[in-house]
């Protein structure tokens, strides 16, 4: 796409934890992310029994699919990728409908696709993307929770939210039923270097707190060795599959453009002086 917002190596993770398979999928595979790549996914199959990976799999499948066929346009738009979330959607409906055992399954999503000059996020259930900036947790997605719904009817605080018995109930998932999922999308345009965005299911918020995520951004060197502590911390100790895709933003030329603009005058102001200081030389000498 010939990004003018260039990031680094992504780095993910894509664990089974505690338990018996895995059902979450990330986007590209861990193994395959270059910093040529501009979509990003992190999905949390649920339905047990593989179900929930067929359900995470087919989604970033689909997603992918569909925003490489319109990937020759400036920008991939917040209305182009609720298209692609219908399509997922759709195509999960109809593998339900054609294996009566996947009955139930469904998946949770978060994205990331950057433009030429912006992201577009979009998250679906409580997968979770953050910005980063300088340490300081810019923006965090919130959860379609039962929880987070208990919150803002004000039956329970944000402090008895965290050991509620249900916390782990979402609201909205992709899983191919006659009510379209509403997905969260927005664009986002304040990209500046050194930005991580992160990308995660909850697996990994069992042991990561935002308080640590943040300061790791800050006390680690690179986005490796901040996803190999939070891999650390996750092992052993995390009942859940765990995920997660970072991404650190490279440069962004839009916000360079006033800067080699200053520098380009500056440069056409040295070469007259200097041309001006030959004239005189001449006309002084002849």
């Amino acid at each position: 796409m010939g990004n003018k917002i260039n990031i680094y190596t992504p780095i993910a993770i894509n664990e089974i934890g505690e338990r018996t398979n895995n059902e979450d999928t990330v986007y590209p595979a861990k193994e395959n992310a270059t910093n040529n790549d501009n979509l990003f996914m992190v999905c949390d199959g649920v339905g047990g029994a593989n179900k929930g990976e067929i359900a995470s799999h087919i989604t970033t499948n689909i997603i992918s699919e569909y925003i490489k066929n319109i990937n020759n346009k400036n920008d991939i738009t917040q209305e182009d990728i609720n298209q692609a979330i219908l399509k997922a959607e759709n195509a999960v409906e109809q593998h339900i409908n054609q294996n009566f055992e996947c009955k139930g399954m469904a998946t949770t999503l978060t994205l990331l696709c950057i433009n030429k000059e912006n992201g577009i996020i979009a998250w679906v259930g409580d997968s979770r993307i953050y910005i980063i900036r300088d340490g300081n947790i810019i923006f965090k997605s919130r959860d379609h929770s039962l929880v987070n719904y208990l919150i803002d009817t004000g039956e329970i605080t944000e402090e008895e939210a965290k050991t509620h018995p249900k916390k782990n109930v979402i609201l909205k998932a992709i899983q191919g039923n006659e009510d379209n999922v509403k997905a969260e999308i927005r664009k986002v345009n304040d990209i500046k270097a050194d930005d991580y965005f992160f990308l995660c299911t909850d697996g990994v918020l069992e042991n990561i707190s935002d308080n640590m995520l943040a300061s790791l951004c800050i006390a680690k060197n690179n986005e490796a060795d901040i996803m190999k502590d939070i891999q650390q911390q996750c092992e052993g100790k995390t009942k859940d599959n765990f995920s997660a895709y970072i991404i650190k933003i490279k440069d962004n030329d839009n916000y360079n453009l006033p800067k080699r603009k200053k520098k380009l005058t500056l440069a056409i102001l040295l070469i007259s002086l200097i041309l001006l200081a030959i004239s005189l030389l001449w006309i002084y000498n002849n």
